[in-house]
């Protein structure tokens, strides 16, 4: 070893507690579970002198998907206390229900505002495929007033600054085990509450699972 710091079972709980803001337990246990086997291999071979600090923490075990929809009252509660920016990428996931990859990587060359739809590349997908995404009048109105441009990054955030946001959100307000992936679940209610046509409740079903 090179004498760094090796990591301690603590590292490893402080790692879950902070991740779990964030993503699921399922998608925790993964990460811990990685970590494991990179340290078994370590061990069993390359004969290295280490200890697995993961054996030591209680890992997450699966969940059932998270169904989590905040209240008007929560919603009007979080969009109040972040920046402009921010307010008008939250607005727009829940309006189209894209992860924060796809927020985080959307270009002004994927909008097309006279077709109403915004069309992302397979490479930016989760799915790892091409998918049109419709958009609403909300939507139309957030990317008109940023714009609208021909090429270059429409929110101009990153996946870690979305994700902080909701968390300095949720704490400042007191809204509890909300979550910016919850944002994609809120978008179908947000369709079925308004009454909109069956084709966007189904485009944003697709967009959740795909």
């Amino acid at each position: 070893m090179d004498g760094s710091k090796a990591l301690t079972p603590k590292d490893i709980t402080d790692f879950i507690k902070k991740r779990l803001v964030d993503v699921s337990s399922a998608t925790v246990r993964k990460d811990v579970l990685f970590l494991s086997r990179f340290y078994n291999f370590a061990i069993r071979d390359l004969h290295l002198q280490v200890q697995n600090p993961t054996q030591q923490v209680r890992i997450p075990s699966c969940s059932q998907p998270r169904d989590r929809v905040a209240t008007d009252g929560e919603l009007s509660k979080i969009l109040d206390n972040v920046s402009p920016n921010m307010k008008d990428v939250f607005e727009f996931a829940l309006e189209t229900a894209m992860r924060r990859g796809e927020l985080a990587l959307l270009d002004w060359k994927y909008v097309h505002l006279r077709e109403r739809i915004v069309r992302l590349p397979k490479e930016i997908t989760k799915a790892n495929r091409d998918r049109d995404v419709p958009l609403s009048s909300k939507a139309v109105e957030i990317l008109h007033n940023r714009g609208p441009l021909t090429h270059g990054s429409v929110f101009n955030v990153t996946i870690n600054g979305i994700s902080s946001a909701m968390r300095r959100a949720c704490i400042k307000t007191g809204v509890k085990n909300y979550r910016t992936h919850d944002m994609r679940h809120q978008a179908i209610s947000h369709y079925a509450k308004k009454g909109e046509c069956k084709s966007n409740c189904a485009s944003a079903s697709v967009n959740i699972i795909g």
